[in-house]
């Protein structure tokens, strides 16, 4: 929620932005009718030659202003209001757009000291009293931002802006029978209905009223896959839940469709023998390396460097899948090629995605196993050992996956950050493999998990055709494949592993940009919540994020990473 600005106008697209309003009088009439039909641009040109014709002044600075702010100008924006100021400082709409503009920059500090201003010039001025509520909000500061918001309905009684603020400072207040008070006011009224809804999730988790929590943020989810705060809602929720009413945590995982009953945490030690693995059923013959590549060169490098640094008899084949990647990535994978006779290339002249080269690769594979591995990636000595004895370990594995950097619910550090999405950690390859060394990670042990990570990935090849291979129409780039791999095997009653003995650094996504993986993760959210319900998937995720086993395993390492690695 911004900061209220009198200003009202519309956004580009049709939206209305909030506290924004276009009058239609005198000489303002030809930017009205340009705004109200979609014409922004037009409307700024009109104020513009309307501010030549007729003169500077306060009026004509304050409605270029609002329509650049509109527009999303926000430099523009503000050199008009500082323009508009010359004319009238006494203005306290100016001070609150001004406040506004810097709060949408990040400065709260800024905005809160011109929210303030404007209050001073006039203190029941209610746009000021609603944006310091939200910037408090903002800051944590409830008290604060329940004060303002209560002056604000004082001196407009029902205004929904205020009443969402403070329905908001009251939950997380604790004061729960108020903030119910103006939720209700606020559904009468319809007022913004999802954001309300979310607020309704948050007061319901606080009750312990944890199922419909769960439920009402699954369901914001599949409504908004975009969304950080349904997400983080849920994630919220479903941790609380599992920890301050467990039985009725499990009864309410027993009753979701789809999703057996939850997995047990506990860890799978290894059959060890005087002479080491006991590998009696000798499961498990040799392995295909399967490699998607698309540019990042360098990357692609290291990551075959490593492959062929580290390899064994275990591996059958390196099947580098080139797809339609620049020269100079071709170039380096011919040289690498020309290492080892077990290295094939295949070319796809088009682009086809992850998924879809994946299966290229595969068509090309005979060993009964295969990893399937990001081009972004750096494995250790003995890596695939590591993965290929999980299979040792009970005849129902079909999938077992290493730790990393970078990984989601198969991090070595924490899985969230502060905001509530997976944790990313910048760091070198060599001093997280050191940090590993020192936590003496080392005897060989294997975690339940409900789900695999893609980037680095072992698989039997006769239950992954089982149970249909991946599915490169849903998820033709990537992206969810192998979340829905793991849920379709689990259907089928096998087991994925985490071997947590074995690290493998990941770089994320070297050959696609930040914007376009957001965009993947975002349809791939959308693909999951349909296919399994949001409710469903959301569950399985946070099943995974959760595992006890491997939070055990990285409190054991946390003293060792301590200080290593930059959080973006």
């Amino acid at each position: 929620m911004r900061p209220r600005c009198e200003v009202a106008e519309r956004r580009p697209g049709g939206q209305a932005r909030e506290g924004f309003e276009v009058r239609d009088e005198g000489s303002d009439h030809e930017v009205s009718a340009l705004w109200h039909q979609g014409r922004f641009f037009g409307a700024l040109a009109a104020a513009t030659r309307q501010q030549a014709r007729d003169g500077e002044n306060y009026a004509s600075h304050a409605m270029i202003a609002k329509i650049e702010s509109a527009l999303g100008l926000r430099v523009r924006a503000a050199v008009s209001w500082a323009s508009a100021m010359r004319f009238a400082e006494d203005q306290p709409e100016a001070h609150v757009a001004l406040g506004s503009l810097a709060f949408e920059e990040g400065n709260v500090a800024r905005a809160k000291e011109l929210y303030g201003n404007a209050l001073s010039l006039s203190p029941e001025f209610v746009p000021a009293l609603v944006s310091l509520s939200v910037a408090c909000l903002h800051t944590n500061d409830f008290d604060a931002a329940r004060r303002y918001a209560s002056s604000a309905l004082r001196v407009q009684p029902g205004l929904p802006e205020a009443l969402l603020c403070r329905a908001r400072a009251e939950v997380a207040c604790g004061n729960l029978n108020l903030a119910e008070m103006d939720i209700t006011r606020l559904q009468q009224d319809n007022y913004r209905p999802d954001e309300v809804r979310l607020l309704e999730c948050d007061l319901s988790r606080q009750r312990g009223d944890y199922e419909v929590a769960l439920c009402v943020a699954a369901e914001l989810c599949d409504s908004y896959p975009a969304a950080q705060d349904p997400l983080t809602a849920f994630r919220r929720g479903f941790l609380e839940f599992r920890k301050a009413a467990p039985d009725r945590f499990r009864d309410f995982a027993e009753a979701l469709e789809l999703v057996p009953a939850p997995m047990s945490n506990d860890r799978l030690e290894l059959n060890i023998s005087p002479s080491g693995i006991n590998r009696r059923a000798g499961r498990v013959g040799q392995v295909d390396v399967i490699v998607p590549v698309h540019n990042a060169p360098e990357a692609v490098d290291d990551c075959l460097s490593a492959v062929l640094r580290h390899a064994t008899d275990t591996i059958a084949k390196i099947i580098l899948v080139d797809d339609a990647s620049d020269p100079e990535t071709v170039g380096r994978m011919r040289r690498l090629a020309a290492r080892d006779k077990r290295i094939e290339t295949i070319r796809l002249e088009t682009r086809v995605g992850f998924t879809r080269a994946l299966g290229a690769g595969l068509v090309q594979s005979k060993a009964p196993y295969f990893v399937a591995l990001n081009s972004d990636t750096i494995v250790p000595t003995g890596w695939l050992d590591r993965l290929r004895d999980g299979f040792e370990t009970r005849p129902d594995v079909a999938m077992v996956g290493p730790m990393s950097n970078n990984a989601a619910w198969q991090n070595v550090f924490p899985v969230f950050d502060n905001l509530g999405t997976f944790a990313v950690r910048d760091i070198d390859p060599t001093d997280l493999s050191t940090a590993f060394a020192q936590a003496e990670v080392t005897t060989p042990g294997f975690v339940p998990t409900p789900l695999v990570h893609g980037f680095c990935a072992m698989v039997d090849r006769q239950v992954f055709d089982l149970v249909g291979g991946l599915d490169a129409e849903a998820f033709p780039e990537g992206y969810g494949e192998f979340q829905d791999l793991s849920i379709r095997l689990r259907q089928q009653g096998k087991i994925c592993l985490v071997a947590s003995d074995c690290l493998v650094w990941h770089a994320r996504g070297a050959s696609i940009s930040a914007r376009r993986r957001g965009a993947l993760s975002e349809r791939a959210r959308g693909v999951l919540y349909r296919k399994y319900s949001a409710l469903n998937y959301l569950f399985i995720e946070m099943e995974a994020c959760a595992n006890e086993a491997l939070d055990t395993l990285r409190d054991r390492l946390e003293p060792c990473l301590r200080g290593i690695g930059k959080q973006p």
